[in-house]
């Protein structure tokens, strides 16, 4: 086997596992059955072996203990024993990698150092060996490539979260480069989609510039005679568009523009009925004081022939 046994399981405590080193082990890197193993040192990957079941953990930290059952005379590396903590986070079944506590190993359960090739497995998030990936980059520790499926990112929603400066912009068009690189290298298709990023602040600009085969750019500008995006009038009138356009709030002026919306599509063919109706409405028989009062405020903007009549017709009210 690829393994090598550096020692075993001594403490299980509900999710909190502790695990003996064998005193004579205490290389940073092994060489075995013709493979370089790292050595037991905070964030590195051990295997548990519990009867058929192989459980993974990290290492979360380390700790000297003196034996007190070893004689003063014996060597200085059997007087102290190292003990280390452990994180699990996953199994291997058939030779693939899953994530989550499903076991826990027991008191005695040998414990391994494992091979680049399974901690390859562990950064695996491809479901098959078919499943189209693109690369992220590599893990800071082990320096191994971590690929991530297209189908399993670009299709559903993600979230990047960070400090200001922490690189979440440089994140996301790590994502889309790889992707458009993907696509120009190996001749692959993503037939029935596209793509559109929105750039408030010229952080993608690359992306058109590396990829101008099959990236479209839109310098938009209301200063200028720039780039404009035409939208055709039932586009217009929709109430999410205007409630971004006009920063509408959720409740009380989006849902204004949502009856607008739907008197518009209701009477716009016919706009004298809908007037009739707003003018029922506003002075029907629970009228608001304060919409004659702003009428006969305007009185002095008419004629003053016409004023005397509307006069007459407001003191109806």
């Amino acid at each position: 086997m690829d393994e090598l046994n550096v020692g075993k399981v001594t403490l299980v405590k509900g999710t909190s596992v502790k695990a003996k080193v064998n005193s004579d082990l205490y290389q940073s890197t092994y060489f075995h059955n013709g493979k370089i193993l790292r050595g037991i040192a905070i964030n590195e990957f051990v295997l548990m072996r519990k009867g058929y079941q192989d459980i993974v953990g990290k290492i979360i930290g380390e700790e000297i203990i003196e034996n007190y059952n070893v004689s003063n005379e014996s060597l200085e590396q059997k007087r102290y024993e190292r003990v280390i903590e452990l994180y699990i986070i996953g199994y291997f079944f058939e030779e693939k990698f899953y994530s989550g506590i499903k076991y826990l190993p027991m008191i005695n359960d040998s414990l391994y150092l494992i091979s680049d090739d399974k901690i390859s497995e562990i950064y695996n998030f491809k479901k098959t060996s078919k499943t189209p990936v693109i690369n992220i980059g590599k893990s800071m520790l082990e320096e191994l490539p971590i690929d991530i499926p297209i189908n399993g990112v670009f299709n559903s929603h993600i979230g990047i979260f960070g400090n200001t400066g922490s690189g979440k912009s440089n994140t996301l068009a790590k994502l889309y480069h790889s992707l458009l690189h993907k696509i120009i290298t190996q001749h692959s298709k993503i037939d029935k989609s596209s793509f559109t990023l929105i750039d408030f602040n010229g952080e993608y600009g690359t992306l058109a510039k590396s990829f101008p085969e099959i990236c479209h750019k839109i310098d938009l500008n209301t200063k200028s005679d720039g780039d404009k995006i035409i939208f055709s009038e039932n586009e217009f009138w929709d109430d999410e568009l205007l409630s971004v356009l006009f920063s509408a709030t959720e409740k009380t002026q989006k849902p204004f523009l949502t009856h607008l919306i739907k008197s518009k599509l209701k009477y716009d063919s016919d706009l004298i009925s809908y007037l009739k109706i707003t003018i029922d409405t506003m002075f029907g028989a629970n009228q608001h004081r304060e919409t004659v009062n702003l009428l006969k405020s305007l009185v002095p903007l008419f004629s003053k022939d016409s004023q005397a009549l509307i006069f007459d017709e407001l003191a109806k009210f």
